[in-house]
């Protein structure tokens, strides 16, 4: 079934729909992955980002500017990668991958801040929400209202199921650190329409930026 948010789509790219995978290599696998062949281009792809998280879990973030129907229809990124068997940890559900995928229903990409920081250490963070029945159209209006720096490169939020989005994140390393407390601030005042993941109010991950790629 198609998944369609309460507000309509912000945006200021053509990103339509993302793909967002985790896996976790083996100790002492992690070099072969990150720097093996599994992040060329994907097909359709509009660009796609790979980090590092501090667990050592690699997550892959694709966008496609292609919409699709949801899960049964999203794009096939990760065929070969059970060549990996051996060198991947497998998830409970027996799979080598976790991934989630969906519209996107809001994209705020600030190229000029890409451009004048491409040098600098950046900070991708990938969140996932799981939102109270009733509530997507208040979660939405204030996620797209968290705090924003001067130098913040990306934010984007995923609508991953009827009630779960994930918002994707940029920054360099320096201004995802000042602005933490007023982020966080901002969590606190959404709590309310959240339905927690056992003891969190959110499923985080971030790390470093290894890999991009964005189509010419």
């Amino acid at each position: 079934m198609p998944l369609h948010a309460a507000i309509e789509p912000s945006h200021n790219t053509t990103a339509k729909f993302a793909v967002i995978s985790i896996y976790m290599p083996k100790d002492g696998f992690v070099e072969d992955i990150v720097g093996g062949p599994y992040d060329a281009p994907f097909l359709g792809a509009l660009s796609q980002h790979m980090l590092l998280t501090h667990h050592h879990q690699i997550l892959t973030v694709v966008f496609f500017d292609a919409a699709h129907d949801g899960q049964a229809n999203a794009p096939i990124c990760f065929s070969g990668l059970e060549n990996l068997s051996d060198k991947l940890v497998g998830f409970p559900n027996g799979g080598l991958l976790e991934v989630r995928s969906g519209p996107v229903v809001f994209d705020l990409y600030i190229e000029e801040n890409a451009r004048r920081l491409k040098d600098e250490m950046q900070v991708l963070s990938v969140v996932r929400f799981k939102v109270k029945t009733n509530c997507t159209e208040a979660f939405l209006e204030n996620i797209q209202n968290f705090p924003l720096g001067e130098d913040r490169i990306r934010r984007s939020v995923v609508q991953t199921g009827e009630r779960e989005f994930i918002a994707i994140t940029r920054d360099p390393i320096e201004a995802k650190i000042a602005l933490e407390p007023l982020r966080l601030q901002a969590l606190d005042g959404i709590e309310h329409l959240l339905e927690w993941f056992d003891d969190s109010r959110t499923d985080p991950r971030s790390g470093v930026v290894h890999h991009d790629w964005v189509r010419q």
